[in-house]
């Protein structure tokens, strides 16, 4: 019983970021009608794989169009009280050969030149409550596990202070895709010490308690999760 409208994509060849608010203020209000507090969006993917199947979510490959956009989105559901959750963090827009999953290579300077201004930018201005990681690798890391993108980069340096709402199934995935950890428990383990604060689409955080009562995980990740959320 909601309007659809039309894809990122298509809303960012306008070129109008103020259309984008309308859009988004109606959206709100539709949520509201609803009961809805929170919505996965938007999407500040630099989709620069054209291969990609999942382009048409995104703003573009221009990460200065996708931060206007993005911010008019966000700048709309704020002001009518909605939790908005900006992803993919980070670096998820360009993966090998167009293969959804596979690890996007650039190195340092381009993950600053190109994935992280979007990001950057909303955060300076919306203050989102919260952000959705990719589960994607980064030149090979897992940013589902890795401190450096989740919690120095993501909070230290942009001063993010909301909570990190994981990809689908990306916990689970640092052991069964990634190889990174060499079971569920471990991949729970890497995850929440990371900074990943609510785990979505897989089951992997019910061996958390397990792992604080064998001195395995240290309580203050669990109470910094909780908290955060």
């Amino acid at each position: 019983g909601s309007t659809v409208f039309p894809q990122a994509i298509a809303q960012a060849a306008t070129f109008e970021p103020s259309l984008v608010r309308r859009m988004a203020g109606v959206i709100a209000d539709e949520m509201t009608a609803i009961g809805a507090e929170q919505v996965l969006a938007p999407d500040l993917d630099v989709a620069r794989e054209l291969r990609w199947g999942r382009v048409e979510e995104t703003f573009g490959e221009d990460p200065y169009l996708i931060a206007r956009m993005g911010n008019a989105y966000m700048a709309a559901m704020r002001e009518k009280g909605k939790i908005t959750t900006p992803k993919h963090f980070l670096a998820h827009g360009a993966p090998t050969g167009g293969l959804n999953l596979a690890s996007v290579k650039g190195g340092e300077r381009e993950l600053r030149d190109l994935y992280l201004v979007p990001f950057k930018s909303v955060i300076e201005r919306q203050k989102p409550l919260s952000i959705m990681n990719c589960y994607s690798s980064y030149d090979g890391v897992a940013v589902t596990g890795s401190p450096y993108y989740i919690t120095d980069l993501l909070r230290g340096e942009l001063g993010f202070k909301g909570y990190v709402y994981s990809d689908w199934g990306s916990v689970r995935m640092l052991a069964k895709f990634h190889m990174a950890a060499a079971s569920n428990e471990e991949s729970a383990k890497m995850a929440i010490e990371a900074g990943i604060d609510l785990e979505a689409g897989s089951e992997n955080y019910r061996f958390v308690e397990d792992l604080v009562r064998s001195g395995k995980l240290d309580e203050e990740y669990v109470d910094r999760a909780a908290g955060n959320v």
